[in-house]
């Protein structure tokens, strides 16, 4: 699973307990950069976009090939689906409009 949604909840956790933390994150070389696109301009990179929805796309096809009732594969999939579009029509970086 992509690690920008949990640096992203990272953040906002951190903003809420501890701004020292949060500064930390925010200035981290690595780690910094997507969550301050994602606070300045709800923006994510091609790249993550990429890994995001091939991930997705192996979870879902995954799922339906398990034993699970097909309330729960059609569910989960509707979910999935919400989630790619989501993430899909975000900007791919700071002042770009969603594609």
């Amino acid at each position: 699973m992509p690690g920008t949604v949990f640096l992203i909840i990272a953040a906002a956790c951190f903003t809420r307990a501890s701004p020292r933390f949060e500064l930390w994150l925010l200035t981290h070389p690595r780690l910094g950069p997507p969550v301050a696109a994602w606070r300045r301009h709800g923006a994510v990179s091609p790249r993550s976009k990429a890994v995001a929805v091939s991930s997705i796309a192996l979870s879902g096809a995954l799922l339906w090939l398990t034993q699970a009732p097909l309330y729960v594969k059609m569910g989960t999939t509707i979910i999935l689906v919400a989630v790619v579009t989501f993430l899909l029509t975000r900007p791919s970086g700071p002042g770009l409009t969603p594609p």
